[in-house]
């Protein structure tokens, strides 16, 4: 008996050349290693190499006219509920992502940890990551197998937030100033110009004065003379730069 199999290949997700199979005499859907069924993603969305095409691909699958879907490991055969499922779970982390990029604020931490970026930058990104997952967490235990395993739901809401950053659109957010505090307020004894750049020490009533376009200087702890200027024009906001540097450079 003539069996007949269509293979497609929709684009990059899971990997570069990761292909839909359609078993239409037998009404299945075959497609490895993007959704498990009945399950979460392990770490960093099953180890994906494309986070917008994995992200896509239920989407893709969800046409194809089948019942029966074969994902790939945990021994389960799923259906189109289990595509559907998983689509909303990652939905739901693009939510929270989106959310959290737009409430957490990382200028505390460049003000904590002055020229040790890394260390600010670490603070800023856990936090960005634990207030993502925290609601998924607790939305899909029970519901998916393993979405309680910190590390599962964690990474992948890590690898999805850096995806948002980096290859969809929204940024680090870049906080106005408030109306309480603005910078023209504190100006003579908490802050001063550096080549028409605002330098912000250390000042707790000071709101920080960031917005795009704005070059804003943070004290440095070890260095008062020393600022470090962050570029805040989208994901690049975050190098820094030696003030005194810059002016020479005109940069």
């Amino acid at each position: 008996m003539d069996e007949r199999a269509e293979l497609a290949w929709r684009g990059a997700d899971h990997s570069p050349d990761n292909i839909y199979i359609h078993f239409s005499d037998h009404d299945a859907l075959m497609l490895v290693d993007v959704v498990n069924s009945g399950w979460v993603p392990i770490y960093n969305l099953n180890l994906s190499e494309d986070v917008p095409g994995y992200i896509q691909s239920p989407a893709t699958a969800l046409p194809y006219p089948s019942k029966h879907f074969i994902g790939g490991h945990l021994c389960r055969l799923g259906t189109r509920d289990d595509i559907v499922l998983h689509q909303q779970y990652i939905a739901d982390i693009e939510a929270s992502a989106r959310e959290a990029l737009a409430s957490v604020d990382p200028t505390g931490y460049f003000m904590q940890y002055g020229e040790n970026v890394w260390a600010a930058v670490k603070g800023y990104l856990d936090e960005l990551t634990d207030r993502a997952a925290a609601p998924v967490i607790a939305k899909y235990t029970g519901v998916l197998a393993a979405a309680d395993v910190e590390a599962f739901t964690r990474t992948t809401t890590f690898t999805i937030l850096q995806s948002m950053r980096l290859d969809l659109g929204p940024g680090s957010p870049l906080p106005p100033l408030t109306r309480t505090h603005r910078a023209s307020e504190h100006r003579p004894r908490c802050a001063r110009t550096v080549s028409g750049v605002r330098s912000i020490p250390r000042c707790p009533r000071l709101a920080p004065a960031v917005r795009p376009g704005v070059r804003v200087a943070l004290a440095s702890a070890s260095c008062p003379r020393r600022a470090l200027l962050l570029a805040g024009t989208g994901p690049d906001w975050l190098r820094p730069r030696c003030a005194r540097r810059s002016r020479r450079s005109g940069a």
